[in-house]
Order: C-alpha cells, then structure tokens, then sequence
C-alpha cells in the first residue's frame, strides 16, 4: 500500500512525538503539554518534529493545551511549516511510516 500510494505522487509522513492525548481518561491539557515537552526535548528527534494529536470528541484538552506547545517550542526557537512549505531537505528528515 505504501508504494501505491508513493507512486500515486502522495506523501505520506508519520509522527514521531504522541501527546497522548488519547489515553483514557483523557489527560488535562498540563499533562499533555508535559507529554510533548518531555519528547520534544530529545535532540535526536529534531530538526523535524511531527506531534500526534487527536481532534475527534472528547477531546477539549487538546485544544487547550495547543497554546501551551506552541508557544513553548516557539521560545525554543522551533517553527512551524506545513508540508508545502519545506524543502527536499526538510522533507527527508520527516518521520515515514
């Protein structure tokens, strides 16, 4: 499937830092920000970070706790793209499944 979808022109990236936003019960928003800090500290992840987290139901706190990351990794001196943004270069230090 993988190379279907390769050779289909697509792009597919995969995560390499899980907020675990998803556990149950679902965690409050200082507890998932703490999720993502703690990963996020680890150098061997960079210069390409890609942060799973979910949208669906039940999950209010994620979208609390977005301006926490955000602003955090900002004053770490990290930036944000979207795909369409990066170059080849970027794109090959992207996580793949």
């Amino acid at each position: 499937k993988q190379e279907m979808v390769k050779e289909a022109g697509y792009l597919r990236v995969d995560w390499n830092i899980d907020s675990y936003d998803s556990r149950h019960p679902i965690p409050d928003a200082q507890t998932i920000f703490a999720n993502v800090k703690r990963q996020a500290a680890k150098q061997k992840l960079w210069p390409a970070m890609v942060i799973l987290f979910h949208e669906n139901d039940g999950h209010e706190t994620t979208v609390e706790a977005l301006p926490l990351v955000i602003d955090y990794l900002l004053a770490e001196g990290f930036t944000f793209k979207s795909l369409e943004e990066m170059d080849e270069e970027m794109l090959d230090k992207l996580p793949k499944p």
